[in-house]
């Protein structure tokens, strides 16, 4: 039997009674441990995790940040979103390094609770040498913030430590401003620091109203014959991704957001550098005839300018 137990977690108070505490294997390590809380992940027993949270109590593991990191992410896990129990294993945790409060920081932004999450980056920052905030802690960190303030806060506090350059944090500080509406601020640190444009293009702060569109205005090709053509899909995957893939095109997107921000009969005008692939072109001829508009498409090829379910390339 493995009797080794922790000063540290004598006064914890157990998550269950001694006499529902499993029996323990002749012989315990990080990594059985471990295994045994990947095995909770498909359940929705709390009672089964804290089962194996008595055994790590008993056995002193509470002290591996490895594994109490892991059984705070545990508690808080899709399935079961126990935050307070969560939050009330980490309190007990002697001196948490930076893995455990960046599992704390995820779960609370997980949980939907961005203010525990920059309470819990307070803490972190005061802890000490052994909870440095590092390259995972920002991405996470500047996805919860409440505001432009608190993100301009968070961005200054990622300039100071020399994270700038890290491409995980910059994309989030690009999404964070671009989701607050302020865009020149995400531009220059586009353009400062590099960043990808996908990052930005989704993160416009009316990406909720282009997406309904975007599904309605496919929705009404289909009632007219639109059949999503994936021959030109290069990418490894199955055909409902490629489907979805297509769907969201830029030109398909810019043409979504031309529609809500026009008046009916406006002509639409999209610029792309590169070519057209077929599915867009016999989906936007579908489109300027459903939706009663002229829809001008310059790529890297051709000036398409579609009316009433035609173009003038002919179909090139």
């Amino acid at each position: 039997m493995y009797s080794s137990t922790a000063t540290t977690t004598t006064n914890y108070p157990h998550p269950l009674p001694p006499e529902t505490t499993p029996e323990l294997p002749s012989k315990l390590t990080q990594q059985s441990l471990l295994d045994l809380l990947n095995t909770t992940k498909c359940s929705t027993s709390l009672q089964c995790l804290k089962q194996v949270h008595c055994v790590i109590l008993r056995t002193g593991y509470l002290e591996d940040h490895y594994v109490s990191g892991t059984l705070v992410k545990s508690y808080a896990n899709p399935r079961l979103k126990n935050l307070d129990l969560a939050l009330k294993v980490f309190e007990y945790v002697p001196k948490p390094n930076t893995f455990v409060f960046n599992v704390v920081i995820k779960c609370c932004l997980d949980n939907n609770e961005p203010c525990k999450a920059m309470e819990s980056y307070c803490k972190m920052v005061v802890a000490g040498t052994n909870s440095r905030p590092n390259k995972f802690t920002y991405p996470t960190l500047l996805k919860a913030c409440r505001g432009v303030r608190e993100g301009v806060q968070v961005h200054g506090h990622v300039v100071k430590r020399g994270l700038g350059g890290d491409g995980h944090i910059r994309s989030a500080g690009i999404q964070m401003y671009a989701g607050f509406g302020c865009m020149e601020e995400a531009r220059r640190m586009f353009d400062e620091e590099g960043g990808e444009w996908d990052v930005v293009c989704y993160s416009h702060p009316e990406m909720d109203e282009i997406n309904w569109m975007l599904k309605t205005m496919i929705e009404r090709i289909e009632m007219e014959g639109y059949l999503p053509n994936t021959s030109q899909a290069v990418l490894d995957i199955g055909e409902e991704e490629k489907e979805s893939a297509l769907q969201h095109h830029s030109e398909k997107l810019a043409i979504a957001f031309g529609l809500i921000k026009t008046n009916p009969g406006t002509t639409v005008r999209v610029v792309k550098n590169l070519r057209m692939c077929v599915d867009c072109h016999s989906a936007i001829k579908l489109i300027s005839r459903v939706y009663d508009r002229e829809i001008i498409v310059r790529d890297r090829a051709h000036y398409h300018h579609f009316r009433n379910g035609a173009c003038s390339c002919k179909d090139f």
